[in-house]
């Protein structure tokens, strides 16, 4: 069967002068540059009028495809413009659409992901195995999940890698942020390094379901566990319990007692799932005036007396939240965390950085002047549909693979030994070559996007340095040094996260698990 429509959420690419109205090269669907395709009279100015908008979105007569364009058109419009209510209705509305075409899709028996999705973002959590996940290997791609690009989506970009994926508007974004953030940090929470993630919620059912992330997505068997027992047994069959029994028991049983813990704070009139990462299993340890707790990498240390520290001291479980999802995996922030029952069960709210940082002006602005010298260049070798044309769409994952694989070897320098772990890489060597015939030919451009990235990443970390070090209501420490998993800064166009990846990310990634 012929599906004349498949939908994805890319990126728009407007029309260059003496383009022709309707070419190939560049998304006019929902923009004025065709007339003919406009639906006219949308908005973003309120909440009351994106529900009106997206009233004349459903009656335009427009196909599929076209209202779910149209959509996204001005959800990215609102976003930018910081409307974040709007923004909501148009992604409520995007979301019961991809429904329909997820149904219409698997009834001709076509998935609806494509590689143009997945470049959005890219999942950080394993870095190491990214290029061999991500299908960059030899061979046949592996095909990639909706439910994978969903969470992909819905992680947040490190400040330098939205030049990857949204090139020098990404790079302005990143530097703009960052220079926002001398004025006040209300916007920035610190980053927690949980332990291990969980998924809690009930289902349509009203049955209360505690897994992880591999048990709630298993395909093989039943992994949302619905008692104690069943969290316990899912664990101890798992493959790496026959190399890790003591582990896998010790483990297993942790989880097993925390399940009362988790169901009993879940009122029974709520339906969906929680997101999150494990604090500590028993009530930490007091040491010093203080509660001291090491979920992970980094150990954590909490006054007592603090408002924070009191509400530990009544628990027996912490957890962090980091999203909401319904049955269908479409995510969205929780806002509201005093829906959870009695004080057993303390799940983590944001805690916001208490003094602003000071930023390098200097650095800033020459980042900017560098940006803007080469705004063209670096939008033009990160274009996606001449990527897609030179068949070349997962250039800027393999840019991101590459800088994920300096963490180890130090970050200085970057693109000068990228053909070198090129070759070495899982990347097929037709594609290899193509690769590497496109940087010779762009050098300049190659090298301009490696020192923009280098330059925010200097800034950022200057910023996290300044950051570990103020006293505040949570301490945090890496082998005995002042820092953490680093922070979020919040932004309704999207979040972005703050990472020390020299710091944090090298030793998280040094731990054999």
């Amino acid at each position: 069967m012929k599906i004349k429509e498949i939908v994805f959420e890319a990126k728009r690419i407007p029309r260059k002068k003496g383009q022709k109205a309707n070419s190939k090269k560049h998304s006019d669907l929902y923009t004025d540059e065709n007339p003919k395709g406009t639906i006219h009279g949308l908005g973003f100015k309120d909440e009351a009028t994106a529900r009106s908008s997206v009233a004349k979105i459903r009656k335009s007569g427009r196909s599929h495809a076209h209202k779910i364009q149209a959509a996204v058109a001005m959800e990215q419009r609102a976003k930018a413009a910081g409307k974040a209510g709007p923004a909501s209705i148009y992604r409520k509305y995007i979301n019961s659409m991809k429904k329909k075409t997820k149904a219409k899709n698997e009834a001709a028996g076509v998935g609806i992901v494509t590689k143009q999705n997945a470049t959005k973002d890219v999942p950080v959590g394993g870095e190491y195995m990214n290029v061999k996940k991500l299908g960059l290997g030899k061979g046949k791609p592996k095909k990639i999940k909706e439910s994978v690009i969903r969470e992909a989506e819905a992680r947040i970009q490190h400040a330098e890698d939205l030049v990857f994926f949204d090139g020098s508007r990404g790079a302005k974004r990143a530097l703009g942020e960052l220079k926002q953030l001398a004025s006040g940090g209300e916007n920035v929470t610190i980053k927690w390094d949980g332990s291990p993630a969980v998924i809690f919620g009930r289902n349509d059912n009203g049955e209360f379901i505690f897994t992880d992330k591999s048990g709630f997505s298993a395909k093989g068997y039943d992994g949302k566990a619905k008692s104690g027992d069943d969290v316990e047994k899912m664990f101890m069959a798992r493959p790496g319990a026959q190399k890790n029994p003591e582990g896998y028991k010790a483990l297993a049983g942790k989880m097993k007692s925390a399940y009362s813990t988790f169901e009993s704070a879940v009122p029974t009139s709520f339906k969906g799932y929680f997101k999150g990462d494990l604090l500590y299993f028993n009530t930490p340890v007091e040491k010093n005036g203080q509660f001291i707790f090491k979920p992970n990498i980094v150990q954590y240390a909490v006054p007592t007396d603090s408002n924070l520290g009191k509400k530990i001291a009544q628990s027996d479980v912490g957890v962090v939240i980091h999203r909401l999802m319904d049955e269908e995996g479409r995510e969205s922030t929780l806002k509201d965390f005093d829906i959870f029952q009695g004080s057993k069960l303390l799940v983590i709210p944001p805690i916001t950085i208490e003094q602003a940082p000071q930023v390098d002006d200097t650095s800033v602005r020459r980042l900017e002047a560098l940006v803007s010298k080469n705004a063209g260049l670096i939008d033009d070798f990160l274009n996606d549909q001449k990527l897609r044309e030179m068949k070349l769409t997962d250039l800027p994952k393999i840019l991101y693979a590459y800088l994920n694989s300096k963490v180890d070897s130090g970050l200085q320098d970057l693109g000068k030994g990228f053909m070198g772990w090129l070759q070495s890489s899982n990347v097929s060597a037709p594609k290899q070559a193509k690769i590497a015939e496109y940087v010779k030919a762009n050098i300049r451009t190659f090298g301009a996007i490696w020192q923009t990235v280098e330059g925010i990443m200097n800034v950022k970390n200057n910023i996290i340095d300044q950051l570990d070090n103020q006293k505040g209501t949570v301490s945090a420490t890496i082998n005995g040094k002042p820092g953490g998993e680093g922070y979020v800064l919040q932004h309704p166009a999207g979040d972005i996260k703050l990472v020390n990846r020299s710091g944090f990310s090298a030793a998280n990634r040094a731990v054999e698990r």
